[in-house]
């Protein structure tokens, strides 16, 4: 009875379950899942969704999450990549993930907006968190990859507090701390003083099906087609718009349709408009002006298509509007 309770204790500490030692195990995924969390709720909390902690929660979302879970769930165990291998990987394969989840939005109904990508990115590292976790699981303790914060922390203990009395020595170690500190003073400023956010309009234009595709390029004079405009007001406080557009041929150009809007400060307007060229010709230019405060000056964004008109096709029933009585 001695033997096998010793022998279930032993189990239970260097087993597969979660408690005891086993936790450290899975560290690195928690931080993940809690960094990816946080960023959520810098960007959804309106107080907190112009600070600069969400500007650097952004980049590492971008830029190394995604990669780091993939790679976790690619290679789980210890002995499969060392920790260089795995971090230089994580950032180029988020390079790579990020805008390819992005290319595939583009092509589905929810097109490619701040929404839709954070969800998808989100989505994609929770799966991905998921699989590394079983994955894990599977593997006996000793083979599992774990990441060592313990050893960073010893080494620049070493470096900055060295055991040897050499004044060279402590004259580095002094230069390690100042060095520390000059860093955290810059990040305790960036942190205290208020984000100032970029002012800007994006402007963009969509076709018929919300996507950045299938936008109408060939028409029949006196044709209407239609075609979406986005606008999404960055300035900080309401703005009017007016949109033109014209159509350029050669030195010749004319509007074909105006527009005015007002958008209060962070508000998005997607709208659909129709078109009508109103001269044939092939390559003209139409141009999407989108003016700001009803200024006449140079357009503060602009849109181009380069379209075709053509003639209507002659319907071969005008050949008989006369009709012979009896």
């Amino acid at each position: 009875m001695q033997n096998s309770d010793s022998i279930f204790n032993k189990h239970s500490t260097t087993g597969t379950g979660f408690p005891g030692k086993a936790l450290d195990t899975y560290k690195d995924l928690l931080i993940v899942l809690g960094l990816a969390i946080i960023l959520l709720v810098f960007i959804y909390v309106p107080f907190l969704s112009h600070n600069v902690i969400r500007f650097a929660l952004g980049l590492v979302m971008v830029l190394f999450l995604p990669g780091y879970a993939f790679i976790a769930a690619l290679y789980p165990g210890k002995e499969d990549l060392g920790n260089l291998e795995r971090a230089v990987l994580s950032v180029g394969l988020s390079i790579i993930l990020v805008p390819f989840t992005g290319y595939i939005l583009n092509y589905t109904i929810w097109g490619i907006t701040l929404n839709s990508i954070l969800l998808s990115v989100t989505a994609l590292l929770l799966v991905c968190l998921l699989v590394a976790f079983v994955r894990r699981q599977w593997l006996p303790a000793e083979k599992r990859f774990m990441v060592d914060f313990r050893g960073p922390v010893e080494q620049a203990k070493k470096l900055v507090l060295p055991a040897s009395k050499d004044r060279s020595d402590t004259i580095i170690s002094g230069l390690l701390i100042c060095s520390l500190l000059l860093i955290l003073s810059v990040i305790g400023y960036l942190v205290v003083m208020p984000y100032q956010a970029d002012r800007y309009t994006e402007f963009y234009l969509y076709g018929p099906e919300g996507k950045m595709s299938n936008y109408p390029t060939n028409f029949t004079l006196g044709e209407k087609k239609p075609l979406i405009i986005g606008i999404v007001n960055k300035e900080g406080m309401s703005k009017e718009y007016d949109l033109a557009v014209t159509l350029t041929d050669g030195n010749q150009s004319h509007r074909i349709f105006l527009d005015h809007m007002v958008l209060a400060d962070n508000e998005t307007l997607e709208k659909t408009i129709y078109l009508a060229p109103d001269r044939v010709g092939n390559m003209q230019n139409m141009r999407f002006l989108l003016y700001m405060e009803g200024s006449p000056a140079d357009p503060y964004r602009e849109c181009n298509l380069w379209v075709n008109v053509t003639e209507p096709a002659v319907n071969a029933s005008v050949s008989n509007e006369t009709t012979v009585t009896p």
